[in-house]
């Protein structure tokens, strides 16, 4: 596990969208880190071979004595893993924004069984989408938030589903296209809606 995050860590691309995210699902602990291989899949798994991104950090690391020396550890991380019993880790490449994704299973799953990668990233950026919402926020601030560029995307993938869902609500909705229109969640906004029916109903008794 902690080689698992200094992998991460070390070979990022700092200069790519997002950030690193570590997941533990019902199954299996997901370990993302931006960026794409920078060797095959093959060599990746085998070591031995190590083109890594960020050497300061890697050195830094290798003297605190938490990282092995360059190529050994993913190598590291499989043979641990399956020393435990569990299945062999895998890893796949995400695009758009580029994100390499180690992932150890925790058991053996059917390929039917085995939950994809995009709606675990999806159900992690609406959960990101509703935390940054608590306040009213505009379109264009919610979509740098979570780093993500396409618009057309952003809408269709997130924003219209949570609406649709009734977590997320415009704050202008008999105005869509409005260019004050901003998203707030649900939560928040009937938050506001009990305190102006409580306010309306005191001004009653007046």
């Amino acid at each position: 596990m902690r080689e698992a995050l200094i992998n991460c860590i070390i070979h990022q691309d700092v200069n790519a969208q997002g950030h690193i995210i570590v997941e533990r699902t019902d199954d299996s602990f997901v370990f993302m880190n931006p960026g794409m291989l920078l060797v095959s899949r093959q060599q990746y798994f085998e070591g031995g071979r190590s083109i890594c991104r960020n050497p300061t950090l890697q050195k830094m690391f290798m003297l605190l004595g938490r990282a092995e020396k360059a190529g050994s550890g993913v190598d590291k991380i499989v043979s641990g893993w399956q020393y435990l019993g569990w299945p062999h880790p895998t890893v796949a490449e995400e695009m758009r924004p580029d994100y390499v994704v180690l992932t150890l299973r925790l058991g053996v799953k059917t390929t039917q069984e085995n939950p994809s990668r995009r709606p675990i990233k999806k159900n992690w950026r609406k959960r990101q989408i509703l935390e940054f919402c608590e306040k009213p926020k505009s379109f264009s601030e919610i979509m740098d938030n979570i780093g993500l560029k396409d618009r057309v995307s952003f809408k269709r993938l997130y924003i219209n589903p949570m609406i649709e869902e009734g977590v997320l609500a415009m704050t202008e909705p008999d105005n869509p296209t409005s260019r004050n229109q901003m998203y707030v969640t649900v939560q928040e906004t009937q938050k506001r809606e009990d305190a102006q029916e409580g306010s309306q109903e005191g001004s009653q008794h007046e």
